[in-house]
């Protein structure tokens, strides 16, 4: 369905790329991103799992159809505990691409990041914030690149620490996003209370990175538009965020 709406929508696109206002304003005025966000809703499918959000080809779409972009970042995340032989940390994982390295400073790196050979390669690698690594290696945190690190029933080969993440980052782990797809899948079943929820979801959020200076309105109008065209239920929020 996807691809016939494309080709449908590129008449309005470049009719928004046309007519819309200038692009461009001062940094002040726009906001730095725009992100899209999948939201669980109540199944209306006769299939047993809820599938709901954003997908990999809505991505596939925002990369090659947006205008005044600058990159495009998407996170698959899911909360589980890894273990490093007899520790263990509660981390939330997540599966992205190199770009994700834009949001943290450099300064803030011990070893490296995710590189785009990873994501091409599927390779069992991970990045990890400070809490994880004090949880697992204690004040010594440098001693965690190249030691291996089990999520699930899967080892990954620790690259890199990000440092002095505070709360936002230093419970995470971050793997390739084809990692992610192919050692654990879309599909998560929840047990509570003697009752379970299966639910799929493949793309929890994606931040959109705008150029320095283009104004929001057209680069959101034609993520409506593309999310309009694939998506029969709105189960997904966009927010603008300066």
């Amino acid at each position: 369905m996807i691809n016939r709406s494309l080709l449908i929508l590129s008449g309005s696109i470049f009719a928004i790329a046309l007519f819309v206002d200038s692009p461009h304003c001062t940094a002040q005025e726009a906001p730095q991103r725009i992100v899209i966000e999948s939201v669980k809703l109540n199944s209306s499918q006769s299939s047993f799992i809820n599938r709901y959000g954003v997908t990999r080809e809505d991505v596939n779409s925002f990369e090659r159809l947006l205008p005044g972009v600058a990159a495009v970042i998407p996170v698959r995340s899911f909360q589980t505990q890894v273990r490093y032989a007899d520790r263990n940390s509660e981390a939330e994982i997540h599966g992205t691409t190199q770009e994700f390295s834009r949001k943290i400073s450099p300064q803030n790196f011990e070893g490296r990041f995710l590189k785009k050979k990873d994501i091409v390669t599927h390779q069992n690698i991970a990045v990890i914030g400070e809490g994880v690594a004090r949880d697992l290696f204690g004040k010594r945190i440098s001693e965690a690149i190249g030691r291996n690190l089990k999520i699930g029933q899967d080892y990954f080969l620790i690259v890199g620490v990000v440092k002095d993440t505070g709360r936002e980052f230093g419970q995470s782990v971050w793997i390739p996003i084809t990692t992610m797809k192919s050692r654990f899948g879309d599909d998560q079943i929840l047990h509570r209370a003697g009752a379970f929820e299966a639910t799929s979801y493949e793309i929890s959020r994606v931040e959109v990175i705008l150029e320095d200076g283009v104004r929001p309105e057209r680069t959101l109008r034609v993520i409506r538009l593309l999310l309009n065209a694939s998506h029969e239920r709105d189960d997904y929020e966009i927010h603008p965020v300066k």
